[in-house]
């Protein structure tokens, strides 16, 4: 059944010269946070104590277990939310590819200033440097920034719609399966590590079928999965989350256990982080075309799954010319899918749906980051003491700490330290392990996208419609849903 929509709303005019830029700016701060601190991390750890910084600095960040992530999380969608209210769908892949671009540029400039706070200042303006840019881009957003005009709500109805139980299964959900996969380092039959991870499951279960039922506005809406685009789209976006962040923080780890100092490491990333920056933008221009998006997302997905896999096989022996392609590999691959698949999201939805389905995206990217970090730092916590357990005269306890990266280049004797460097770096290599198979997950995610056309403002939007019967290339179409 086909339901009938009113024509959406007409923005506001907006003079995009001025808006673009202040909303890409105001995600480049947001974005650089994720990332400075990556090669800070072995610096922090040291710092303030604790074997499970990574983990824990990452998801505090990403979850919103702190003011600064929380805002930086809402930004983050906020300015999505924002670009696709301004722009129109067909030009939305060149402002969208930007977005790419400013993620990948903070990528490059994020571990390089971490790494320069960490080595020559102090890891602490890591965070500082929010303060001097965030007042005057705040202004510029109320000043020049104009959306469509909403229904307004009285604060009561606001409260009263709002989705408080849905924001406290997933939180509580996701929180518990994190400290759970963090435990996990010490003992997996430990009873808190089972209570916490079946804890985790439960309720992530909970608000999967509260989401269905409740009456209020929810978090995730269950509409936005009755289509395979979307489903296959937003579960690609939490593996992507996974992928990224999985390299944002490891790949340095990897560097830097060859005995390079952070700085160093954050110049070594740099062929990650700027082709991904490249490859964001040329994916969200070739999506404009006739090419369509597509063809991009499948792409992508192959490549990167192919980056990451030969990741596998790299060791502290392997020629730096081939660790430098295999990064690259994989940045390419995770470039092109920053932004595209969320175009792909768009073409499938009416206009009303835009800020939901921007909202569950960002938001399910972010729960992908989040667990991304936890699970490689349990993942490398485990298999650097199962294979430095049998070397004589080292102990992840007593020697160094597994997080004390800085400690390996004073190992003695010379064969122990390259030993102990072995294991740290096929330790990386099970994290490449883990991505790759997700990456591979991905891939088959994404035939299932179909597509639409972008030249219309207005998206398919019903299981009957003869515009998208006739739109989806190949003979596909959507599953049926009526929004």
């Amino acid at each position: 059944m086909t339901t009938t929509h009113s024509a959406p709303p007409e923005a506001p005019h907006n003079n995009l010269r001025i808006v673009v830029p202040t909303i890409l700016l105001s995600i480049f701060m947001p974005a650089l946070d994720q990332t400075i601190t990556a090669v800070a991390l072995p610096t922090i750890v040291d710092d303030i104590g604790g074997a499970g910084g990574y983990s824990w600095i990452g998801a505090a960040y990403l979850l919103g277990r702190g003011v600064q992530g929380a805002g930086g999380a809402g930004i983050i969608t906020l300015s999505m939310i924002a670009i696709s209210d301004v722009t129109p769908l067909a030009r939305r892949g060149i402002y969208i590819g930007l977005v790419g671009t400013v993620w990948g540029a903070a990528s490059v400039i994020g571990p390089t200033i971490g790494g320069v706070f960490a080595d020559k200042v102090s890891w602490r303006w890591c965070f500082y440097i929010n303060l001097p840019v965030g007042g005057v881009l705040a202004c510029a957003i109320l000043i020049f920034l104009r959306l469509k005009p909403a229904p307004k709500k009285t604060l009561t109805e606001a409260l009263h719609n709002f989705d408080f139980v849905g924001l406290f299964l997933i939180v509580a959900g996701i929180a518990c399966l994190l400290v759970g996969l963090q435990l996990g380092k010490t003992a997996w039959s430990a009873p808190a590590t089972i209570a916490l991870l079946v804890l985790g499951g439960a309720l992530s279960l909970a608000c999967a079928l509260y989401e269905c039922f409740t009456t209020s506005t929810p978090i995730l809406p269950p509409r936005l999965f009755r289509t395979r685009t979307a489903s296959a789209v937003l579960l690609g976006a939490a593996i992507h989350g996974l992928a990224l962040f999985a390299g944002s923080y490891y790949i340095p780890v990897y560097f830097q256990l060859q005995g390079v100092s952070a700085t160093g490491a954050g110049v070594r990333t740099m062929g990650y982080s700027v082709v991904s920056s490249v490859t964001g933008s040329v994916a969200g221009v070739i999506t404009t075309t006739r090419v369509g998006y597509r063809p991009v997302i499948w792409v992508s997905w192959a490549v990167a799954a192919v980056g990451y896999g030969l990741l596998i096989m790299a060791d502290e022996r392997t020629p730096v010319g081939l660790q430098e392609l295999y990064i690259i590999i994989a940045g390419a691959g995770i470039g092109g899918l920053f932004q595209v698949p969320l175009i792909a999201l768009h073409a499938t939805m009416p206009p009303a749906e835009m800020a939901a389905s921007s909202a569950a995206f960002m938001l399910l990217r972010l729960v992908g980051s989040a667990i991304g970090v936890t699970v490689g730092d349990t993942i490398l916590t485990n298999e650097v003491k199962e294979r430095t357990a049998s070397l004589p005269g080292y102990s992840t306890s007593g020697q160094a700490s597994v997080d004390d990266l800085r400690g390996l280049n004073s190992i003695h004797p010379e064969s122990l330290r390259r030993a102990v460097m072995h294991a740290y770096a096929l330790s990386v290599s099970d994290i490449w392990i883990l991505v790759t198979s997700l990456l591979g997950l991905g891939f088959f995610l994404s035939l299932l996208v179909v597509s639409h056309p972008l030249s219309h403002a207005e998206p398919a939007t019903g299981p009957d419609s003869k515009e998208e019967a006739s739109s989806a290339s190949d003979g596909d179409k959507e599953e049926g849903t009526t929004h």
